[in-house]
């Protein structure tokens, strides 16, 4: 397990830095505008088009795809593992964790990562649960 995890290190710490330099773009805008944006986008049927669409746009040429892309061609994840669910997960993971606790720390950055995407994307690289959790 500790090869596949080291197979992986590369695109494993690339997703982590893009996870956390969204988070930083993002640390000062407070939850209440999130939210009273999506509660506006229940009335307007063209803003609540206009979310779906950044939201669930081409996942296939978002930064993550390019990232995973990359680890493709170093030969570190199989293309059959990717998914179109697969490669969203790390961004609907952090969206969901900022709507949800109102941030997002770099402990959950780590465990989005380690512990969610990367054994999607190879099954033997789930790190052991800590104890207790």
């Amino acid at each position: 397990m500790q090869a596949v995890r080291e197979q992986l290190a590369e695109v494993g710490s690339d997703v982590v830095h893009l996870l956390q330099q969204l988070a930083d773009r993002f640390a000062d805008i407070d939850t209440d505008v999130l939210w009273g944006l999506l509660a506006e986008s229940a009335r307007d049927p063209e803003l609540f088009a206009l979310i779906r669409s950044e939201l669930l746009g081409d996942v296939h040429r978002g930064p993550v795809a390019v990232l995973v892309g990359r680890a493709v061609d170093r030969g570190e994840v199989d293309p059959s593992r990717l998914t179109e669910r697969r490669i969203a997960l790390p961004l609907d993971l952090m969206r969901n964790e900022v709507l949800v606790r109102g941030s997002i720390t770099a402990e959950s950055i780590a465990e989005i990562v380690d512990e969610v995407f990367l054994p999607l994307l190879c099954p033997g690289a789930a790190r052991p649960a800590a104890e207790g959790a």
